[in-house]
C-alpha cells in the first residue's frame, strides 16, 4: 500500500521494484528457516512455562503467573463466564496426558476452578501457549515474506523480533487464552493475505475455518474487517472520490472517536449525542459523488444503532460491575486516557527497543 501511494521515487527504487519478486515462501531453505525461527521462539517460552511458580510460597507448592490462567478451562466446564474454545482444547490434550478432569465436576464452580488451576492442568494450558507463541513468530514471518517478498529480510527480522520479544515471551508462558488467541488471528490474516497477495479467491471460501477461532478464541469480533481486504479496487476509487489520503486518515480517525464515544459508559449517561454531529465536518461534502451523500449521512445513526445491540454493547462498552469488581464500563472517560498511554506504551514493552528503532523508518 506505501508503495502505490508514494508520490515520487527514485530510479533505483523503481528498479528495485520492478526486479521480478524471488518465490520467498518455496524451497527447503525458507521451510529450514521457519522450523529454526520456530525453535528459537519456542525455547524460552515453554522454559518458562514448565519453570515458572514451582516452590514461591512453600516448598512443593505452585504458583500461577497470571490471575487469568485457566479461565477457559473453567468456561469449558460451565464453572465460569468467558469463552471455552481454548479450555476446551486444553482439556482435550490433559485427558490425552492422563491428567484430565475428574468425572461430573461440570458445573461445580469450587471443583471446576480446583481442577483448572491445579497444576496438572495449567502444565499443559502453558505448553499450549508457547507453542502457540512460538507459532506467532512463524505467522509473522511469513506475512512478511508475503507482503515483501522482493525484501525477505523485512520477513525474518519481524519473526525473529517477535521470537525475542520479552513482552511476548511473557505473555506466551501463561495458561491464558491470549497467545492462541494471537496465533489463530494471524493465522487467518497469513491466509487472507495469501489469498488476496497470490490473487487465490477461491482458497478464500476456506477463510471461516480460521476466522472461526480467531474470533471465538476472545471474541476477537475486529477480525472480520480483514474481509474489507477484498473490496474492489474501484469502488474504493468510487466511495474516496475527492478526499486525499489525509482526508482519509481524518475520517478514519474521526470515526474511530464517534465510536469510543457511543460506547463509553459517561458519554452515555451524559446524553450529549447531538455532538455527534461534529463528525459530519470531516466530510468534503462539495466534491464527493451524489449517491455517498446519503451514505455518510447515515454513518452516525447506524453506528448508534450497531452500538445498541446488546451483544455489540455487552462486547463494547461492558458492565460497570464484573467477577473481579469494577467492570469495563466503570473506566468511563478515563478510557481515552488509558488508550492513548496504552498504544505507546504497549508498543515500547511489547516490540522492546530493538524493534522500536524501525519505528521512524516505518513513519517515513
Amino acid at each position: 500500500l506505501s508503495y502505490a501511494t508514494l508520490p515520487a521515487m527514485s530510479p533505483a527504487h523503481d528498479r528495485r521494484l520492478s526486479r521480478p519478486a524471488p518465490p520467498a515462501l518455496s524451497g527447503r531453505r525458507c521451510l529450514l528457516y521457519l522450523v529454526l525461527l520456530f525453535l528459537l521462539a519456542l525455547l524460552p517460552r515453554l522454559y518458562s512455562a514448565l519453570q515458572l511458580g514451582w516452590n514461591w510460597d512453600y516448598p512443593g507448592s505452585f504458583t500461577l503467573v497470571n490471575f487469568d490462567e485457566g479461565g477457559s478451562c473453567r468456561a469449558a466446564l460451565d464453572g465460569f463466564g468467558y469463552s471455552p474454545f481454548i479450555g476446551r482444547q486444553t482439556i482435550a490434550l490433559a485427558q490425552l496426558l492422563g491428567v484430565g478432569p475428574p468425572a461430573g465436576i461440570a458445573g461445580d464452580d469450587r471443583a471446576v476452578k480446583a481442577y483448572c488451576h491445579s497444576s496438572a492442568h495449567i502444565l499443559v494450558a502453558r505448553g499450549y501457549s508457547a507453542v502457540a507463541g512460538a507459532l506467532t513468530a512463524v505467522a509473522i514471518a511469513v506475512i512478511g515474506l508475503l507482503l515483501v517478498p522482493a525484501q525477505p529480510g523485512v520477513g525474518w527480522t519481524a519473526g525473529a523480533l517477535v521470537a525475542l520479544s520479552g513482552f511476548h515471551i511473557s505473555e506466551s508462558h501463561s495458561g491464558t487464552v491470549d497467545a492462541p488467541s494471537v496465533l489463530f488471528i494471524y493465522s487467518f490474516l497469513a491466509f487472507m493475505v495469501y489469498c488476496v497477495n497470490r490473487e487465490r479467491r477461491a482458497l478464500l471460501l476456506a477463510s471461516p475455518l480460521l476466522l472461526v477461532p480467531a474470533v471465538w478464541a476472545k471474541y476477537w469480533v475486529f477480525a472480520l474487517f480483514a474481509y474489507v481486504a477484498l473490496t474492489p479496487q474501484r469502488v474504493w476509487q468510487y466511495c474516496s472520490h475527492g478526499m486525499s489520503p489525509a482526508r482519509i486518515a481524518l475520517v478514519v480517525v474521526a470515526t474511530a472517536v464517534l465510536l469510543g464515544l457511543l460506547t463509553n459508559a459517561d458519554f452515555q449517561q451524559a446524553g450529549a449525542y447531538p455532538l455527534l454531529a461534529l463528525w459530519y465536518l470531516v466530510i468534503p461534502w462539495r466534491v464527493i459523488r451524489r449517491p455517498m451523500v446519503l451514505f455518510w449521512l447515515l454513518v452516525p445513526p447506524l453506528a448508534y444503532l450497531l452500538c445498541r445491540i446488546e451483544p455489540v454493547a455487552q462486547y463494547t462498552t461492558g458492565g460497570m460491575t464484573s467477577a473481579f469488581g469494577s467492570g469495563y464500563a466503570a473506566i468511563g472517560w478515563h478510557k481515552w486516557l488509558r488508550n492513548l498511554l496504552n498504544l505507546p506504551l504497549v508498543l515500547m514493552v511489547g516490540l522492546g527497543l530493538p524493534a522500536c528503532i524501525f519505528i521512524p523508518a516505518g513513519l517515513r
